[in-house]
């Protein structure tokens, strides 16, 4: 179902088809860094695949699939600007899901967020849903190895050092220059011909014309691998 009362975006509308990843260990502050260099100019969406199962719990993980996979169909045939954030620690997942939103027009780029691994369990430590420290560090040095792939994997990739007393003015208004840039970039191309062929047709969503629902519904569904395509 559309709501077009919620997303009331447009075709000109600044940051269409850009999508940044952040990512970080757990307690890294992915979140705060967020929102400290997210642009008022850019009214970017927040896709957090966390989001849901937090609320639900460990009981209801199909359910919280099912519903980031509505949000997530919601804003990507508007093809509204986002931030994706959630686990990262699985590289695999995060760069088939870069493709997929690649596959569909989104030019991609990632915000991976540093600290040192105590400052890291200690801000885990204080969570309302508490992380283990061991399943902490275990990530923290998974990030580690993995970050040479991620740097190599995105054509925008910026680092955020947020330790207690790094993440000051300086650190943010770099970090918010560069993310401000790369949404006001231009698309990719694939981005541009879709661009072009909405703007001649004046269709509003993705759906409308350049992909037809059973594709664009698949292609979603993949975000979470769900087996037997759910009917968002």
């Amino acid at each position: 179902m559309r709501l077009d009362n919620f997303v009331n975006e447009g075709i000109n509308d600044i940051g269409i088809l850009h999508a940044v990843f952040m990512a970080g260990a757990p307690g890294s502050g992915k979140s705060h860094s967020l929102q400290k260099i997210k642009s008022g100019q850019i009214d970017a969406r927040l896709v957090n695949t966390d989001k849901f199962f937090e609320f639900l719990g460990n009981t209801n993980i199909q359910k919280s699939k099912i519903l980031t996979l509505g949000q997530l169909r919601l804003y990507i045939d508007s093809m509204l600007p986002l931030f994706v954030d959630g686990t990262s620690t699985n590289s695999s997942t995060t760069l088939k899901r870069k493709a997929l939103l690649e596959t569909i027009g989104y030019k991609t780029g990632m915000i991976f967020v540093n600290c040192e691994l105590e400052t890291s369990l200690e801000r885990a430590r204080k969570r309302k849903r508490i992380v283990p420290d061991e399943i902490v560090i275990k990530s923290y040095e998974a990030m580690e190895k993995i970050k040479p792939i991620y740097k190599s994997a995105f054509d925008f990739f910026t680092e955020i050092n947020n330790n207690d007393s790094d993440l000051d003015d300086n650190a943010v208004i770099k970090a918010f220059r560069k993310t401000t840039n790369f949404f006001t970039s231009e698309p990719s191309q694939k981005g541009k011909e879709i661009i072009e062929k909405m703007k001649s047709e004046n269709w509003k969503y993705l759906t409308d014309g350049i992909y037809n629902e059973a594709f664009f519904g698949q292609i979603i569904s993949n975000w979470y691998d769900v087996i037997g395509g759910h009917s968002i």
